[in-house]
């Protein structure tokens, strides 16, 4: 039977092989956006030269600073008005208290036992990306991340590229009584809201993107396998959308495991924004106002 520091020991082993993982992949993508630009630019420029002679303006092919103070003005008017319009926390099902007489028979119910953010704003010269510091934490339920980019220049060729990722991960203990099959569902509660804005026109390739991700894994002797599904995907090149998003999720998993041997389960929730080009803007917002957050308190285990 293993004690709860050697649990400690093997849950931080598995985050820092996880976190490696993705750290690689973040330096992956990071070289080639480096790339893109280096053999995009002189591409993009071409494309100047030849639209000028096809009769545009130095001002048609370039977003003023007017403009583009204009634009940062509007976001931050959505962004404030967006973050007061969450739900009431007077009644809200993610915080209800569950106890084992609440849920049906044969049905296990596990909290978080560790839970940590990992943050990777990429940009390429002049576009901008930013996000909330990657950090780990101890039965925490609850995180209040963010995530936006901002493109910049004429987006052809892919230069003017702003993305960033962030990676809020929920763990949780389980001893399985029996070896077989079970049926694994983090339930996972957003409270947030996207702003995606994109005015492309037919000689530039503007773009912004923004996607929320559920990915879910097991670990026991071995890693299971991962399970994904986007729960929100809202991208194209002209677009000008605002909402909030503001719900409940499940995703169902299964593994088998062998008997009175811990299992970890992994709940990983990724935000994922993407701006290509100077009109291009694109955030994710589950941070901003007391009542924004991405909270995955329980898994039901069966």
């Amino acid at each position: 039977m293993s004690t709860t520091q050697d649990r400690q020991k093997q849950l931080q082993s598995l985050v820092r092989q996880l976190r490696s993982e993705s750290e690689k992949e973040n330096e992956s993508a990071k070289a080639d956006l480096a790339q893109a630009e280096e053999q995009g630019t002189p591409r993009a420029e071409a494309a100047h030269d030849q639209l000028i002679k096809l009769g545009l303006s130095e001002a048609d092919l370039t977003q003023d600073k007017e403009r583009a103070a204009e634009q940062q003005s509007n976001i931050e008017e959505i962004s404030s008005q967006l973050s007061k319009d969450a739900p009431s926390r007077d009644f809200d099902p993610s915080r209800v208290d569950l106890t084992a007489g609440s849920v049906p028979e044969g049905v296990q119910v596990l909290t978080p036992a560790f839970s940590s953010v990992l943050s990777t704003p990429l940009h390429q010269t002049q576009a901008l990306a930013d996000a909330p510091a990657s950090d780990w934490y101890y039965n925490n339920v609850e995180h209040n991340p963010w995530a936006w980019a901002q493109g910049a220049g004429s987006g052809i060729a892919g230069t003017g590229v702003g993305q960033t990722t962030v990676e809020v991960d929920f763990w949780y203990y389980f001893i399985p009584r029996d070896a077989r099959f079970y049926g694994i569902n983090p339930y996972t509660t957003y409270r947030g809201f996207y702003i995606v804005k994109s005015d492309d026109s037919w000689y530039d390739s503007h773009y912004a993107r923004a996607v929320v991700s559920s990915h879910v894994n097991v670990y026991q002797y071995n890693w299971k396998g991962w399970n994904s599904v986007n729960e929100l995907d809202v991208g194209n090149d002209n677009i000008n959308v605002n909402q909030r998003f503001d719900t409940t999720r499940n995703h169902y998993y299964s593994a088998l495991l062998g008997a009175n041997d811990g299992a970890w389960i992994l709940n990983r929730v990724q935000l994922w924004v993407y701006a290509r080009g100077g009109s291009a803007y694109s955030k994710l917002d589950f941070g901003t106002g007391s009542g924004n957050y991405i909270t995955a308190p329980y898994v039901y285990v069966s």
